[in-house]
């Protein structure tokens, strides 16, 4: 890994120099460039083509494509007049005749209509692939939420990351998700620029993203750009859509789980739009008519977005939060709560062919856990402001970027860990970073870029990242795709992992002197259309892990724990296929991920007989298979999910007993009982039963005369064959608890 990290450093100098000779070379001749968005929302379109055809020799055609941001440029354009076409499939194209002068610089946006005649094909154009990525990145769109059944009219964004490979979630209550060895503290979530701290419900199958109000979301398992920094294992940047410009329309939805409204429309035509959400579970209150038991889970959230949009410019302003409180053991007398509060700006506008970006905002959470007679609270706070600015060098697009940041942290864990007890700091933090994407030929694309980082309390830190592209046998021959790069940390969030229920998170800086977490990722990819409909990927990745803080281990098991660092290994691979023809969707997905902790015998309380322990920590699971198959039929639609996993480490307890403590007062030993406690074997030893569970559902569509609206129903069921897969078991009460059993549901949604 070390040599991985020389030659980083060595690659990303080279490739600045070669993006500054490219830039130089290509700045001699005339240029084009714009935005191209849909005309209802602003949303951009990613993949539009931009085609100049010259008028006098119409042979002499050349072009390019929009990339994420919906941006464009063509460069080296001779002096003459050309014909202009912006065309995406589904929407009517722009067609337009430009005159270039010599070094003139041309801007031409478009905002494109969808095409009435082949609506049908938006769907098409939208369709993203769960078999591809680019350079380790998976872009989503609603169309690819809505695919995965989920026990409500529609789909949802979390539903969809827990088919991927190397995507674990180790129950359907608590809204935690591990991402190749990684732990949800590790994870970034990023709504419309803005952080989340802990955005799943504390029910599994939600989130604030339903598919009716997601845009794109980009899904980084890792390897991720520069763009993105403080976190050391996944990122997913989920882009909120705007409200129609032009029309006023709602739905509304209701379940056995949930209640949701969701309204949008122009607050001042063509220009202003608006769009909110309202949430609310039922679980609470109706899992009682037909579970075996009630399930004490209760959840919310709200969701509001306004959007300015022009020609060259846009911005929008967005309020997000989320309320979450329920015992995930129902027997245990433990209730965990947290909040979510998200509010920011983004704006972003094309000026003399720079793409000009700004996203100011403001996260907050806060979580608690009450116990018996002991309550236990954290909370964190940031204030984020990031600059960028976009521009193509010849055909070499180059991002610049500078943030800063400051982070609130307060806790009070009085009795619950050591060293820790109740305190309150802040952490400032800027720094910048710079990406090129480099096109090498018709082929080959390299994107280096770095992230520079100086914390209040750090030194400065250099987090090198490299991706690239090849297609060595043509764009329709298969591609191979890779990623290296350095991740750092700084502000983690922790939990007592041998705690089963391990929701309650505690926000805190790394221990020890000038440390962070650290990460070195590095993976390998192929993927490619075998046939029509036919697509598949396979990726392989490693990553060493160091200065990861865990809880300090002793043959007793008790909630009062030190921290202690620990180093790791993680690798794995991922398997994806995919078919995607006409009324039929399916795939298969199949993901290894082994993960290896090392602490120093230090950090244990027995003697185990080596001077480094290795344990594999509690997301361990080695093996994941998901399956999705869905059929059209008219209006009608067929679904069903089957999700088998191994069974995930746990803590093997040895007996118990009770002790008397003579530190604290001479004890009456004939008529006083000592504190129990549970003694446990060496970490993790144990691995709970394989998980599999089936899910099923069927979704008809009545459409209202004049297509002013429509009805949605759909019935199914959770965990068709009513297998009891545990979800842990309480090593303090010897009792196995199970996840949902047979659940079935009908949900009824209206869009008008």
């Amino acid at each position: 890994m070390e040599k991985i990290v020389s030659l980083l450093k060595i690659s990303l100098g080279g490739f600045l120099l070669s993006a500054i000779f490219i830039g130089s070379a290509g700045a001699q001749q005339a240029s084009l460039s714009g935005l191209v968005t849909d005309y209802q929302t602003g949303e951009p379109l990613v993949g539009a083509n931009v085609t100049l055809i010259n008028l006098v020799n119409e042979d002499n055609l050349f072009g390019t494509a929009t990339d994420r941001d919906g941006l464009y440029s063509v460069n080296r354009i001779n002096p003459g007049t050309y014909r202009v076409v912006i065309s995406f499939l589904g929407y009517t194209s722009k067609d337009d005749t430009l005159t270039f002068e010599s070094l003139e610089n041309k801007t031409l946006s478009a905002a494109l209509k969808t095409d009435d005649v082949n609506l049908g094909e938006v769907i098409i154009s939208q369709n993203t692939s769960a078999a591809r990525t680019e350079m380790g990145r998976q872009r989503i769109s609603s169309v690819d939420v809505s695919r995965i059944s989920s026990p409500v009219a529609g789909g949802d964004l979390v539903n969809y990351l827990q088919i991927m490979p190397g995507v674990v979630s180790l129950g359907n209550r608590g809204g935690q998700i591990f991402i190749r060895g990684g732990t949800p503290s590790e994870n970034m979530v990023m709504v419309d620029g803005a952080l989340v701290y802990k955005p799943f419900h504390i029910l599994s199958f939600y989130s604030p993203f339903p598919d009716n109000l997601v845009s794109s979301a980009d899904f980084y398992p890792g390897g991720f750009t520069s763009e993105h920094s403080g976190r050391i294992s996944s990122v997913l940047d989920v882009n909120m859509r705007n409200g129609n410009r032009f029309e006023y329309s709602g739905s509304a939805s209701l379940s056995p789980f949930m209640a949701d409204i969701m309204v949008e429309g122009p607050l001042k035509k063509e220009e202003t739009s608006m769009v909110a959400s309202f949430k609310k579970s039922l679980i609470n209150e109706t899992s009682s008519w037909y579970l075996s038991e009630q399930q004490p889970l209760k959840f919310e959230s709200q969701f509001i977005k306004v959007s300015d949009i022009g020609e060259y410019s846009n911005c929008s302003g967005m309020l997000l939060r989320t309320k979450d409180e329920g015992k995930i053991n129902s027997q245990r007398e433990e209730t965990l709560q947290w909040n979510n509060f998200v509010t920011g700006i983004k704006c972003r506008a094309l000026q003399d062919q720079n793409l000009f970006q700004v996203k100011s905002n403001i996260s907050s959470m806060s979580n608690s856990s009450i116990y018996e007679d002991r309550s236990y609270y954290s909370g964190v706070t940031q204030f984020r402001t990031d600059f960028s600015l976009s521009k193509y060098y010849g055909n070499v697009r180059a991002e610049y970027g500078v943030l800063f940041r400051i982070e609130w942290i307060d806790y009070d864990l009085t009795g619950r860990v050591s060293g820790l007890t109740a305190e309150e700091y802040n952490m400032k933090s800027t720094g910048g970073h710079i990406q090129f994407s480099i096109p090498i030929g018709d082929n080959l694309t390299i994107e280096p870029g770095t992230v520079v980082s100086l914390y209040s309390n750090y030194p400065v830190s250099l987090e090198p990242r490299v991706r690239l592209s090849y297609f060595p046998f043509g764009e329709d021959g298969g591609e191979i795709s890779a990623a290296a790069g350095i991740y750092r940390q700084a502000i983690y969030g922790f939990n007592d992992a041998r705690d089963a229920t391990g929701v309650f998170v505690t926000w805190a800086k790394v221990p020890g002197e000038s440390k962070q977490a650290e990460a070195r990722h590095a993976l390998l990819g192929w993927q490619q259309t075998i046939s029509s409909g036919f697509s598949y990927s396979m990726e392989v990745y490693y990553k060493n892990l160091y200065n990861i803080p865990v809880s300090t281990w002793s043959p007793i098991a008790k909630f009062s724990t030190d921290l202690q660092l620990a180093d790791g290994t993680v690798y794995g691979t991922d398997l994806r296929l995919e078919y995607n023809m006409g009324r039929h969707y399916g795939l298969l997905s199949y993901g290894y991920t082994n993960t290896t902790y090392e602490a120093s015998q230090d950090n244990f309380g027995e003697w185990f007989g080596e001077p480094v322990v290795e344990y594999n920590p509690s997301h361990d699971r080695r093996h994941q298979v998901n399956t999705v198959y869905s059929l059209e039929l008219g209006r009608y639609t067929l679904g069903a999910r089957w999700q088998f996993g191994s069974g995930a480490p746990f803590t093997r307890p040895l007996g118990f007993d009770e002790i008397l403590w003579f530190d604290r007062k001479f004890p009456d030993v004939t008529n006083t009982t000592g504190e129990q406690r549970v003694l446990v074997d060496r970490p993790f030893e144990g691995r709970l039963p394989t998980y599999h569970s089936l899910d099923a559902s069927i979704e008809r569509v009545f459409q209202f005369s004049n297509d002013s609206g429509s009805i949605t129903t759909k019935v199914g069921a959770i965990n068709l064959y009513n297998r009891k897969n545990m979800f842990y078991y309480d090593i303090f009460t010897q009792e196995r608890i199970n996840q949902l059993p047979l659940t079935a549901y009908i949900s009824l949604r209206i869009d008008v």
